[in-house]
């Protein structure tokens, strides 16, 4: 059966996955709404690359410039119509530069990738930082051509 037509549009987002050198993975708190660890992201804006909507999570959320390299999933979230309809691009980044804990942030922290598991609140952030673990221990690391040029 064909969905009902509607005015609404979904909502398109990026999830920036920021690994360091030693292979940890940055998290956030932020200081409105849940008080759970997760990855930054942002909604794209109309005109707006996915890969540039990744670094300006990074850098807004957790105050560091990174260089994504890839789409490591694209998730849809259709769980509560109500609520809305949205669409993930989940990008993995490499750090640039250190960071600093910009104002809206309530923590930022590095995580290893076992610590991360346990500290994520959302399963579908948890399932997609396994799945990028269990690539890199194979050595394996495929990602998506998604937002690539």
């Amino acid at each position: 059966m064909a969905p009902k037509a509607s005015t609404k549009t979904p909502q398109v987002a990026a999830r920036a996955y920021i690994f360091d050198k030693d292979n940890r993975i940055l998290l956030v708190r932020m200081t409105d709404g849940e008080n759970a660890w997760t990855v930054p992201r942002s909604n794209v804006a109309f005109g707006e690359h996915i890969l540039d909507v990744a670094k300006r999570a990074a850098l807004e959320q957790a105050g560091i410039d990174v260089h994504p390299i890839g789409t490591l999933a694209v998730k849809e979230d259709l769980a509560d119509p109500e609520a809305g309809h949205a669409v993930f691009f989940e990008i993995v980044c490499y750090t640039v530069k250190d960071y600093t804990k910009p104002a809206g942030t309530k923590e930022c922290r590095w995580f290893a990738l076992d610590g991360a598991m346990k500290a994520v609140a959302s399963n579908e952030v948890r399932s997609l930082i396994a799945y990028y673990a269990k690539q890199n221990d194979s050595g394996d690391i495929r990602l998506l051509n998604i937002g690539m040029e």
